[in-house]
């Protein structure tokens, strides 16, 4: 008789289920705004339902990261150690992980008067959303004078994923990395 694998306790994701259906309305308005507002508008509010979606994965990427660090899942010892594996490259070393980690911090720092963390400052522009000779305090000058930089988000999300329903796409790229993590847990611990 075979023996039944083990069952590690977090296996279930219950924050995809949510996230999913959140990111399905979200895809819907940001079609319907497509469709029926004027470009101004569409952008305007899709750069906020952009900005929410990757502070969603932000935070989806970090509790798991967490719970991998409180459980001892692999023997990884730093959260930022966790965007790496197990994750594509974008470009220059920046993984698809990271990148939405660093959309995020971009975006929820927008408006402040203050330049941006070392961290996500050199991966925008490793992948060159960010122009390589700029300095932290000309972007910071460059992001007061426009408000917002739409494309720095935009332009990242399409570099991450460029399909129809991008938002869909980005949360199955966070939740197969999360499996990928659980997938090299098994194999270590010899229960695949």
């Amino acid at each position: 008789m075979k023996e039944k694998r083990k069952h590690h306790y977090l296996e279930n994701d219950f924050r995809y289920i949510g996230l999913k259906s959140l990111f399905q309305k979200y895809d819907e308005i940001i079609d319907y705004n497509k469709k029926n507002r004027c470009y101004e508008c569409y952008w305007d509010e899709t750069y906020f339902i952009y900005g929410i979606i990757l502070v969603s994965l932000q935070n989806y990427i970090n509790q798991n990261c967490k719970d991998f660090l409180d459980s001892r899942m692999l023997s990884i010892g730093s959260r930022s150690s966790y965007y790496t594996v197990h994750s594509r490259e974008v470009k220059d070393g920046i993984t698809e992980i990271q990148l939405i980690i660093h959309l995020a911090n971009y975006f929820k720092h927008s408006d402040d008067n203050s330049c941006l963390h070392e961290y996500t400052f050199k991966s925008l522009k490793n992948v060159g959303l960010i122009d390589s000779e700029i300095t932290k305090e000309a972007e910071l000058v460059n992001r007061k004078n426009n408000r917002f930089e739409y494309d720095v988000v935009i332009e990242g999300i399409d570099m991450i994923s460029p399909l129809e329903e991008p938002m869909l796409n980005l949360l199955m790229i966070v939740k197969k990395w999360r499996e990928a993590i659980g997938n090299q847990y098994y194999i270590e611990q010899g229960m695949k």
